[in-house]
């Protein structure tokens, strides 16, 4: 990624460590009564375009219902196609014109306008891990704006200068649980899986993390604002419930093999 620092392979010492991170409520999120104005607002988006597309409001409702349930389905199997591309399968399967351009603009702003919160204690336990020498990075799937819209939300947020990576779904097309994701980050990094320890709130992260050879850490910090909570975790892992904790623990953790 252009800009990004890389990872000097042939310095000397101890192998270097790395800290990577989901983005929504792990690293940001909203309130629930936000978190309902937003959904609610990229609803109307959505009936908005496909009514003017000459779609009738119930069909619209219907077609917006499984745009959702589909975004879901993809993440699954580990696939996340981009926001834009979504909307042109969608305006095949419908037979009409969706403008994709201004839509995704119209949905990016949504979430550029009305900001989320950064979680408690993260950018000071991220400034720490760094002082510490771990190398940092972001491996988020986007579901809900485009890439440039998630990258452009942690400038707003001032948190993208504290990463040295940002790893995506949408820049290859695969989703969490696939370990791709987290491997691409690692090879920026010059890390080892080994070596790196990924924060994430739900099973895909752990999942993953896990089959990318990492260690994985359980973040519930945010659990009470997330729209569902998972009750079954498939694969253990340490819980994390402030992120004031992370510098101390991984300061004992990293010289686990």
């Amino acid at each position: 990624m252009p800009g990004e620092r890389t990872a000097d392979r042939r310095s000397r010492g101890p192998p270097p460590a790395a800290l990577l991170t989901d983005v929504w409520f792990t690293l940001v999120y909203y309130p629930t009564a936000d978190r309902e104005r937003i959904e609610s607002a990229r609803r109307r988006t959505w009936l908005r375009a496909l009514t003017r597309a000459g779609i009738s409001r119930v069909r619209a409702r219907e077609v917006v219902w499984r745009v959702e349930q589909e975004v879901r389905a993809f993440e699954r199997i580990g696939r996340t196609p981009s926001l834009a591309t979504r909307i042109r399968t969608l305006a095949k399967a419908e037979g009409v014109s969706l403008p994709s351009g201004r839509m995704v603009a119209a949905f990016d702003r949504l979430v550029e306008d009305d900001p989320p919160r950064v979680a408690p204690g993260a950018r000071t336990a991220l400034r720490a891990l760094r002082s510490q020498g771990f190398r940092l990075g972001v491996v988020s799937n986007v579901t809900l704006e485009s890439g440039g819209g998630a990258r452009r939300l942690l400038d707003l947020l001032r948190l993208r200068s504290l990463f040295d990576t940002v790893v995506l779904s949408t820049d290859r097309g695969y989703a969490k649980p696939d370990p791709r994701l987290f491997l691409r980050a690692l090879r920026r990094l010059g890390v080892e899986p080994s070596r790196a320890w990924y924060v994430g709130d739900l099973p895909t992260d752990v999942e993953g993390a896990t089959a990318a050879g990492m260690h994985p850490i359980r973040f519930v910090g945010l659990e009470r604002y997330a729209p569902t909570v998972p009750t079954r975790w498939p694969t253990p892992a340490p819980v994390l419930r402030r992120w004031s904790d992370l510098p101390e623990w991984l300061r004992g953790q990293r010289g686990a093999p």
